[in-house]
């Protein structure tokens, strides 16, 4: 186990997967908040054509929710691309010392 630890590359693709993971849970998140939204619009248009209006303290939940979702997207998108600029400056130098051992190794068995 101490060997992958110790291992750039094997940090790397797993700090990879691992960016890949997160982001692939954040879109996710992003589609599920967009069909809530889609489906509280279309309730509160069936509601104001058919239902005889809609209940005000509907919209006054409506707005407080979608101004606490406004606010942490705003609070986790700094955290996020703070997290992501970190992960890629780190990774940088292993990559350029994993790309330098690959083309060392293939000079050497073109020589």
């Amino acid at each position: 186990m101490d060997t992958f630890m110790d291992n750039p590359v094997v940090m790397i693709v797993v700090g990879i997967v691992l960016a890949i993971l997160f982001f692939s849970l954040l879109k996710k998140l992003l589609k599920l908040a967009l069909i809530v939204v889609a489906v509280a619009i279309i309730w509160l248009g069936y509601m104001h054509f058919y239902g005889g209006g809609i209940p005000e303290d509907t919209m006054d939940t409506l707005n407080k929710t979608s101004d606490a979702v406004e606010g942490a997207v705003d609070e986790i998108k700094p955290i996020v691309d703070e997290a992501i600029d970190d992960a890629v400056e780190k990774a940088k130098p292993e990559i350029e010392k994993a790309k330098d051992k690959v083309v060392e190794k293939i000079k050497e068995e073109l020589q």
